[in-house]
């Protein structure tokens, strides 16, 4: 059995329109984007975007009371295969497209959900699609967590999808982990549990950070 770095890696090489980077998300990237996820109801799940490795999942899995309380999305078939046959045989992860979510996902009520999805290279159409699913799944007060690698962020489809993030949860923060391979921000944020409130980073651009703006 490879390693995770080894399958990511044949993952990305293999198949690379479906990978935004060669490497799997390191600890420190896990331990942030799952910080950020309140511990879900009984009721409630958690869903991750994009599983790759499982290198954040397994931090998902500190938060969580159960396994029932996880579903995975994952598009690459080897990576499918590899999770389901050797890393998290007990955990619900779909071979499926992240804008199959909301059909998948009927009638069952998300306390979060978490994206290391290659934003860059999905259509127009397909990223503002996914984000209405989840802006529409999300329950009030639940939490979106993104990983967008820096070297990205000056695109103009990653200018595309701030704004329409920022539009849509005008409750977020973010960090920059500079050090990490590749480099990213790690974007956070949260559905009002009512209509109005503020925005914490308004008016910024992807590669203009807020003064004072932090992911915890």
């Amino acid at each position: 059995m490879m390693s995770g770095t080894c399958e990511f890696l044949m993952a990305a090489l293999k198949h690379p329109l479906q990978m935004s980077t060669l490497f799997e998300s390191g600890p420190r990237v896990g331990q942030c984007l799952a910080g950020h996820v309140s511990p879900p109801q009984d009721d409630q799940v958690v869903v991750e975007l994009g599983v790759g490795t499982g290198s954040v999942t397994e931090h998902l899995l500190t938060r969580l009371d159960h396994a029932g309380q996880y579903v995975g999305f994952e598009l690459n078939r080897d990576l499918h295969r590899y999770l389901k046959e050797d890393r998290f045989p007990q955990l619900e992860i779909h071979h499926a497209s992240a804008d199959t979510m909301a059909e998948t996902l009927r009638g069952r009520k998300v306390g979060a959900v978490v994206s290391t999805l290659p934003w860059s290279l999905l259509p127009k159409d397909t990223r503002h699609n996914i984000l209405d699913q989840v802006q529409g799944i999300l329950e009030p007060g639940g939490t979106f967590s993104v990983f967008l690698a820096m070297h990205c962020l000056w695109t103009p489809a990653m200018r595309d999808l701030w704004a329409q993030l920022t539009e849509r949860f005008p409750h977020y923060s973010y960090t920059d982990e500079v050090w990490h391979l590749p480099p990213c921000r790690l974007y956070c944020a949260r559905k009002p549990r009512t209509e109005g409130g503020g925005n914490q980073g308004a008016g910024t651009s992807p590669t203009e950070k807020a003064s004072g703006v932090r992911c915890t």
